[in-house]
């Protein structure tokens, strides 16, 4: 499938799922949500946004030993402009626009750039799984139910932590595997980069503990975020079900669908875990749907206000620094 039939279909899905969604509630339900929706609550969900995007920026930073990357500036805005592409983008493309990002302007090597953003995924599957799991425990869910989710939340941790802390050996295990077809063209490019990625992941700069903690801290405050939303519309989940609703959800993204932003996928999954924790289907609905748009547009709105603010900074500094770290 060619580039522009793969988005076509991908827009189409999206606005699918979403119309479908939206077709379950009552006339009215959704408009009424955003009318009676409290103020203070979405100010709230902004600013806990911004701080999330902050984190962000601070875990690039600590991923980069060696090179000074002022937060505000490089990696702030590298995380806006990757924030942008995840939400206008299908299928992880927005990944992909990340690593180029971090080649073209910080100077990485295209598989050290690839390394990095793999192990960013891997710690927040790591964080994810581990709040998922815990979550469990805080939650009234069916005894038989909360055992086999946490099982898969704490499988997913185990999952991203050993493929974090062994990503040098497994690159080097794909090089090795690529090296004896290394006269077709991709294969070459294939083992270059595997080779770069083999380098960077055992220069140690990926796999240190402050990321991790700051990757922990990066998913509290979006936590926190989903939080605010969801009482932005009348809902007042707990502790437990704030972590089981924002550690869900996270994990529902992990799932590799075409759909642009995650429009359909993002808001029928925390429909259907709303309504696990316990809501009725059509207030679980009406909230999902709400608090979800609520989620997308904080981003864009911060986008829009601050990267044509920090990029001219950002992209000046890159040109100054070309000839950085090269992992």
């Amino acid at each position: 499938m060619s580039g522009a039939r793969a988005l076509a279909a991908a827009v189409a899905g999206s606005a699918l799922l979403l119309g479908g969604l939206v077709l379950l509630l009552p006339d009215g339900a959704l408009a009424g949500l955003w009318r009676d929706a409290d103020r203070g609550w979405i100010a709230a969900a902004f600013a806990l946004t911004a701080a999330a995007y902050l984190a962000a920026a601070w875990r690039l930073a600590a991923m980069l030993p060696g090179r000074a990357l002022p937060v505000l500036r490089d990696g702030l805005s590298l995380n806006l402009a990757h924030g942008a592409a995840m939400l206008l983008l299908p299928a992880k493309l927005g990944e992909v626009v990340f690593a180029g990002l971090l080649h073209r302007n910080l100077g990485l090597s295209p598989g050290g750039a690839g390394a990095l953003v793999l192990t960013q995924r891997l710690c927040d599957l790591t964080v994810v799984g581990l709040l998922f799991a815990l979550s469990l425990a805080l939650t009234p869910l069916d005894g038989t139910a909360a055992g086999v989710l946490a099982t898969a939340g704490i499988a997913a941790a185990a999952a991203g932590a050993v493929a974090a802390a062994r990503l040098a050996p497994l690159s080097a295990r794909a090089a090795r595997l690529l090296a004896p077809r290394r006269r077709s063209r991709p294969a070459r490019v294939l083992l270059r980069l595997a080779l770069q990625a083999r380098r960077a992941a055992a220069s140690g700069g990926y796999g240190r503990p402050l990321p991790l903690a700051l990757t922990l801290l990066y998913w509290l405050l979006e936590v926190a975020a989903l939080h605010a939303a969801l009482r932005a519309f009348g809902a007042a989940p707990d502790l437990g079900s704030s972590l089981f609703l924002g550690a869900g959800l996270a994990l529902v993204f992990a799932l590799p669908l075409q759909t642009v932003g995650g429009l359909g996928l993002g808001e029928g999954g925390l429909a259907a875990l709303l309504a696990l924790d316990g809501y009725p289907v059509e207030a679980a609905l009406g909230l999902g749907l709400s608090a979800r748009l609520l989620l997308l547009a904080l981003p864009l709105a911060l986008c829009a206000l601050l990267l044509p603010l920090l990029w001219p900074w950002h992209a000046r500094a890159a040109a100054r620094s070309r000839g950085g770290v090269r992992t």
